[in-house]
């Protein structure tokens, strides 16, 4: 029995070492991503920047089977479609015309990331509002009334327009524009935010027409009849400076609905 007991002991080892064996990850690269690009846009003629303007190359993340990252492996860049000079080897991005997508991947042997798409656009020159009118006319029953709202854009110039016949050439797209709620109307209302654009950021980004849309959202304080103001300030920058009218500030009056 003793022997048995020591064989079984013996086998009952063996076999662990087995299984543990049979779990074991490969260390090598099993997958790989670019999370995100550092800007949705470059501008014609210059470098890929991020938010702050400073020059920053399309990034991977190689991970092993453990999806622990890896270092120091040689991954390859490269765009899909034409409208970019990419380095293969720095990430480094050129725009060189305008596009309104061009896919971005990044290769490791026989992994590939999925595409990341960057807009190539024209130099942001000038921030204003489009708006002729803002003004929020609240109810407050229901409160929570889809036109107890406002939305607040902003369009990016590039003047001059570059000489040609589309409307695009005079706008920049994929820009993006940073919104601040400065003066929160407390007179009129329980609360107010604004939503939108980026989701859970203060961020939007301007479309083909070059404009760049945040919705201002209030509750009225129950059984208010008072007028008041919201400040929304918009703030555009390039290669880290403010651009021409930038920062913005959007006047918004609250009035109650009976008061019209």
């Amino acid at each position: 029995m003793i022997a048995l007991a020591r064989w079984l002991a013996a086998a009952g080892l063996v076999l662990g070492a087995a299984c543990s064996d049979l779990t074991t990850v490969s260390s090598g690269p099993t997958s790989m991503t670019i999370d995100s690009l550092p800007y949705p846009s470059v501008v014609v003629g210059d470098t890929l920047r991020d938010t702050l303007g400073v020059v920053t190359p399309v990034r991977a993340k190689v991970y092993d089977g453990a999806n622990k990252p890896l270092v120091g492996t040689a991954v390859r860049f490269f765009a899909l479609d034409t409208g970019v000079r990419l380095d293969s080897v720095t990430g480094r991005v050129v725009g060189v015309n305008r596009r309104t997508g061009v896919r971005i991947v990044a290769n490791l042997g026989t992994l590939q990331t999925l595409p990341r798409t960057l807009i190539v656009a024209n130099r942001p020159d000038t921030a204003i509002n489009p708006d002729p009118v803002t003004r929020l006319v609240y109810v407050t029953v229901p409160r929570t009334d889809p036109a107890n709202s406002f939305s607040l854009h902003v369009k990016i110039g590039s003047w001059p327009a570059v000489p040609s016949s589309t409307a695009a050439d005079s706008v920049s797209e994929g820009w993006l524009v940073r919104f601040a709620l400065t003066r929160v109307p407390t007179t009129a209302v329980d609360s107010a935010m604004l939503t939108g654009g980026i989701a859970n950021t203060p961020w939007a980004i301007t479309d083909a027409t070059g404009v760049a849309t945040k919705t201002l959202r209030v509750v009225p304080t129950l059984g208010s009849r008072n007028r008041d103001t919201a400040l929304v300030q918009a703030t555009v920058t390039y290669r880290g400076l403010p651009v021409r009218g930038s920062p913005l500030t959007i006047v918004v009056p609250l009035a109650p609905h009976d008061s019209l």
